[in-house]
C-alpha cells in the first residue's frame, strides 16, 4: 500500500510555521564575508576586502599586495524573532532550545598567494544560513482545536563553500577573476501543520496521494508534524554536495577609482537526502508516527549579479559601494520532496512551486 502527504516546505525550511504564523528570512547568501566586507554592508566588488574577496569578486584578489595572506575567522549566526498569533495574542520567540540552531558558529578559513599579474586562492566559508528556534511549548506546537502536542517548531539551513579562485591582472586597469567552489548544504527542520492548514491544502488542489484518505480516515485529525533534524553543530537531518562558481572584473578607471562586476552562479547541488519522521497528531488515537527517508529534490541557491565601485578620496578615506540583484525566482521556483518509509511501502512525493502548489504520493 502506497501512502502519501503534502504541505508546503518552500516557507519551512526557512521558518517554522503553524497555524496562521509565518517568520521567513532571506538566508541564502549571507550580507559579507570576512571583516571588512561585513562592516561596509556587503560591498565587496571593486576594492580589496582580504581573502575573503574570493566569494563576492575574486578579481580583488590581484588588488592585494604581493604575497601571501591567512584568513581565519568566524561567523556567528542566529535569528531574533518574535511571531504573534493574530488570534489569542500569544508571542512565540526563537530562543536557544538546542545545541545547532541559535545561534551557531559558520566557519571562515582562506588562504591566497599573489605573484605578479597572477593570484591564487582556496577558502572555506559559510555562504549563508539562518536557525530558529522555538521549542515545544509556545502556541506553534499546538495542532487544531488548541491540542497542545510537545512537538518541536524549528529550522536550520547551512549552506558552506570550498572555492578554489584565480585572479589574473591583464593591464595596468583591467583584472579578471574566477572560482570553481564545492558546495555543501544541509536543512534541519522541525515543522507542525494544523489540520485547517492541511485541509486548506487538500481544498486548493495542491496536496494529492494515498496518506490524505490514510489521515482522513483518523478519527479526529488534528495536524501533521515533520522532523528532519540531528543536533549536531554542522550535520544536518537532510544533506548534499554539489558545485558552484563566480566569476568577475575590475576596471581602474584611474588611480583612484575602481569599478567592478561579479557574477556567483546558481549553484548545482545534488538532492538533500536523509532520515525524517511525519508525525499525524490526532485527539482520540494520539500521535502515530511513520519513520522513513526523505529527499529535498533540486534545491538550490540563487544566481547573484554585483555591480561596485570604490574612489579613495585620500590617504585615510575611501568611499565604496555595491548594487545586488539576486535571482530567486528561477532558483525557487519548484521545490520537490519525496518521503519512503523505511519499510519501503509506504511512499510520498510532494512538490512547492511559487504558487504554493505541493503533491505527496
Amino acid at each position: 500500500m502506497k501512502q502519501g502527504l503534502m504541505g508546503t516546505l518552500a516557507t519551512a525550511v526557512l521558518a517554522s510555521t503553524s497555524q496562521s504564523a509565518l517568520a521567513v528570512s532571506d538566508v541564502f547568501r549571507f550580507v559579507g564575508h570576512g571583516p571588512v566586507s561585513t562592516a561596509m554592508g556587503g560591498a565587496a566588488t571593486a576594492f580589496d576586502v582580504g581573502a575573503a574577496g574570493m566569494m563576492t569578486n575574486p578579481a580583488t584578489l590581484s588588488l592585494m599586495p604581493q604575497g601571501s595572506e591567512f584568513h581565519l575567522g568566524m561567523d556567528m549566526v542566529f535569528a531574533d524573532l518574535s511571531i504573534k498569533n493574530p488570534a489569542t495574542g500569544e508571542v512565540a520567540r526563537s530562543e536557544t532550545h538546542s545545541n545547532n540552531r541559535g545561534p551557531y558558529a559558520a566557519p571562515q578559513l582562506a588562504y591566497t598567494y599573489r605573484s605578479g599579474p597572477l593570484a591564487l586562492g582556496v577558502g572555506a566559508f559559510a555562504q549563508g544560513g539562518v536557525g530558529t528556534e522555538y521549542g515545544k511549548s509556545s502556541f506553534l506546537s499546538r495542532a487544531t482545536g488548541g491540542l497542545d502536542t510537545g512537538l518541536e517548531n524549528s529550522s536550520r539551513l547551512l549552506t558552506l563553500n570550498i572555492p578554489f579562485a584565480a585572479s589574473y591582472e591583464v593591464n595596468d586597469k583591467l583584472t579578471v577573476g574566477a572560482s570553481l567552489d564545492a558546495v555543501w548544504q544541509g536543512l534541519n527542520l522541525e515543522m507542525l501543520l494544523g489540520a485547517d492548514q492541511i485541509g486548506s491544502l487538500i481544498g486548493s488542489g495542491r496536496v494529492s496521494g494515498s496518506l490524505v484518505p490514510v489521515l482522513g480516515g483518523l478519527p479526529d485529525l488534528r495536524g501533521a508534524h515533520f522532523s528532519l533534524t540531528r543536533n549536531q553543530p554542522l550535520a544536518s537531518g537532510v544533506d548534499a554536495w554539489g558545485i558552484g562558481g563566480r566569476m568577475g572584473l575590475t576596471y581602474k578607471v584611474s588611480k583612484d577609482t575602481v569599478l567592478g562586476a561579479a557574477y556567483s552562479m546558481e549553484s548545482q547541488l545534488a538532492d538533500m537526502e536523509g532520515h525524517a519522521t511525519l508525525t499525524a497528531v490526532d485527539a482520540v488515537a494520539g500521535q502515530v508516527a511513520l519513520k522513513g527517508k526523505i529527499k529535498v529534490r533540486d534545491f538550490q541557491t540563487p544566481a547573484q549579479l554585483n555591480l561596485g565601485m570604490s574612489h579613495q578620496l585620500n590617504a585615510k578615506w575611501m568611499i565604496a559601494a555595491d548594487v545586488s540583484q539576486i535571482f530567486w525566482k528561477h532558483a525557487m521556483k519548484d521545490i520537490n520532496v519525496g518521503f519512503v518509509a523505511d519499510n519501503g511501502a509506504n511512499k510520498s512525493d510532494r512538490k512547492s512551486s511559487s504558487s504554493q502548489k505541493s503533491i505527496l504520493n
